[in-house]
């Protein structure tokens, strides 16, 4: 054991930090297989997905959203129902 730290976290820390996860397997397949501005397309989608469930996890965001939509559903029905046929 190192300090507080043990060898096995030490080992399973260094795993997950080499090992690449599924966002840069993609990127790096798109930019192989499409060229660099496929893969720079990839990792914008990638970043912009990871920011989305952060905000989306947000209790306050989340609520906002479903209000919104769901003002937006009655305003398009509203519209639906007086619309001349």
């Amino acid at each position: 054991m190192i300090g507080d730290v043990s060898v096995e976290f030490l080992l399973t820390s260094l795993v997950v930090a080499v090992v690449p996860g599924t966002g840069v397997v993609y990127t790096v397949s798109s930019s192989i297989g499409g060229g660099w501005r496929r893969g720079l397309f990839a990792a914008y989608a990638w970043a912009a997905a990871a920011v989305r469930d952060r905000v989306l996890a947000a209790p306050v965001v989340l609520r906002w959203v479903r209000r919104s939509l769901g003002t937006l559903v009655i305003a398009f029905a509203a519209r639906l129902a007086v619309a001349d046929r």
